[in-house]
């Protein structure tokens, strides 16, 4: 390019390099852009013409379908509404029943319910009139509840007598099948007494009252204008009807009741008070007894004790010398007069306790004393019979009560046991509470039926055993025991037992005696 000359540079130049420049607008530029606008313009037009025509056509189906909505909403509303009406109406009408039902099985006089059954007829059925007649014992009837009904026919069937099958009522009643007379002409065809007025009835039906086969009574509604109600409501009046023949069945019944409850009253009366009188006696006759028993007792123990104190002194032979023969006679009677004293000692604290004129002593003394003199007095029997016995450590204490009756209470157990243990052991165990005291005796006799247990305390009662007679006694011991643990001290006295393996006796009472305990009744605990 450096070896080229001026000229040939500015000969190139202008040839190859200079721009030919013209002032102004092409105008070819111009239809150019102008095509191109007008191009996308009808394009847009033409986008948002088919945008709003698409955007009319939804309009218009959102516009039909809203119509559509509000026609099924007013369709809805109109169903809803009517069915609303139906339920309303159904509620009203069980309401109706239900009162009815109430009233029929409360306590109100039955022309009440009578009148109030009516009254719900004419409300449910919307009616303008009726009437209830029930059935006299005499096949008449009689006007119980009216509503609406003429002056003629209130005369006619509270001065008449209407018998059944004289009216159109009657023979509904007879038949027990429901009648509906659904215009004036099968009103007047049945020759009523109501179309026999010209009272212009264009509506009738007649409902029986009854029970099973026996008709009680009739129901008759009626109207004077075209209202009439459905197959639904006299279906539910037919129902009504059932109601109401209990209404009048448990009326009469409840008369009855009343009647008998009267006459029953004073039956229970006069028997009440001649109870009194007799029981009255009886106590008096059962105080005398004990009394008498106490005395005559006594005054047998007197001689007895004669006899066993001479008897005593002879065998001693304080009065000369006795031959075998007449020691064993004489020990027969010792040992017979001092059972016999015994038994006539049970007797007299028997009595006392039930006359209620035993005393009791409470003092103080040492328990472990009192168990062991009640093992030594009865230990000849146990080493005659070969029984063993067996004693638990006893607490040594000091307790208040009546020494006597409870060492007599211990002798009765222990004996008992004895007599009826054969072989084996008693055990004898004490148990220390915070307030009580408890003695216990446990054998391994012949035990106890669980059929002998309900009469085992009761007075001059023997179990069925076979060692009923070799054991001997009178059936006092545990009667008496029972007595005097529970009456006298306070305490209780309960068994266990099982036949053939042994029986267990606890006797508990408190360690200190507060008060006479006579007047207590208390129930004998048998496990």
């Amino acid at each position: 390019l450096e070896s080229i000359v001026p000229e040939e540079k500015t000969r190139i130049r202008q040839r190859w390099v200079a721009i030919d420049y013209k002032p102004g607008i092409s105008p070819g530029i111009v239809r150019k852009y102008i095509l191109q606008i007008i191009s996308v313009s009808l394009l847009i037009i033409a986008v948002f013409l088919f945008w709003n025509y698409g955007l009319k056509r939804e309009i218009d189906k959102r516009r039909e379908a809203e119509k559509a909505l509000n026609e099924a909403k007013h369709q809805l509303e109109d169903r809803v509404t009517k069915r609303t009406s139906e339920l309303n109406q159904a509620n009203e009408e069980l309401r109706t029943m239900n009162e009815i039902i109430t009233a029929c099985t409360g306590t109100l006089h039955l022309k009440d319910i009578l009148d109030f059954a009516l009254d719900a007829s004419l409300d449910i059925t919307g009616l303008e009139g009726g009437t209830i007649c029930i059935i006299s014992p005499d096949d008449t009837f009689q006007l119980a509840a009216h509503r609406g009904t003429s002056d003629a026919t209130i005369s006619d069937l509270t001065t008449n007598e209407v018998k059944i099958g004289d009216c159109l009522c009657g023979n509904v009643a007879r038949d027990a099948k429901p009648l509906i007379l659904w215009n004036k002409d099968e009103v007047n065809s049945y020759a009523s007494r109501e179309a026999q007025r010209g009272e212009n009835i264009l509506f009738h039906a007649a409902f029986p009252i009854a029970i099973k086969d026996k008709p009680l009574g009739v129901l008759c509604i009626f109207t004077r204008t075209e209202k009439k109600p459905g197959n639904k409501t006299l279906a539910l009046l037919e129902i009504m009807t059932s109601q109401i023949s209990l209404a009048i069945e448990n009326a009469s019944l409840y008369e009855e009741t009343v009647k008998n409850a009267e006459t029953l009253e004073i039956k229970v009366t006069e028997r009440t008070r001649e109870l009194k009188e007799a029981n009255s006696r009886l106590l008096d006759l059962d105080r005398l007894k004990s009394m008498f028993i106490a005395s005559m007792s006594h005054e047998l123990r007197t001689p007895l004790n004669s006899i066993i104190g001479f008897t005593g002194m002879t065998l001693q032979e304080l009065s000369g010398e006795l031959n075998e023969e007449q020691k064993d006679n004489l020990s027969r009677v010792y040992r017979s007069s001092k059972h016999l004293l015994g038994l006539i000692s049970d007797v007299i604290d028997i009595s006392k306790i039930e006359a209620g004129r035993i005393d009791i002593f409470p003092k103080e003394f040492l328990y472990a004393e009192l168990v062991d003199e009640a093992v030594a007095t009865l230990r000849p029997q146990l080493e005659e019979k070969g029984i063993a016995i067996v004693i638990d450590p006893v607490p040594k204490l000091t307790i208040h009560t009546d020494r006597k009756r409870l060492l007599q209470c211990f002798l009765n157990i222990l004996s008992n046991a004895i007599k009826y243990t054969e072989k084996g052991s008693i055990t004898l165990a004490s148990k220390s509470t915070n307030d009580e005291i408890e003695f216990a005796v446990t054998d391994t006799g012949i035990g106890i039926e669980d059929s002998d247990m309900p009469r085992l305390f009761e007075a001059f009662e023997r179990m069925q055993t076979r060692l009923k007679v070799k054991a001997g006694g009178t059936g006092l011991g545990l009667y008496l025991t029972k007595k005097i643990v529970k009456e006298l001290l306070g305490g209780s006295i309960s068994v266990q037992s099982i036949a053939g393996q042994g029986s267990t006796f606890t006797i508990k009472i408190p360690k200190k005696l507060k008060q006479a305990t006579a007047s207590q009744e208390q129930s004998v605990e048998v496990i």
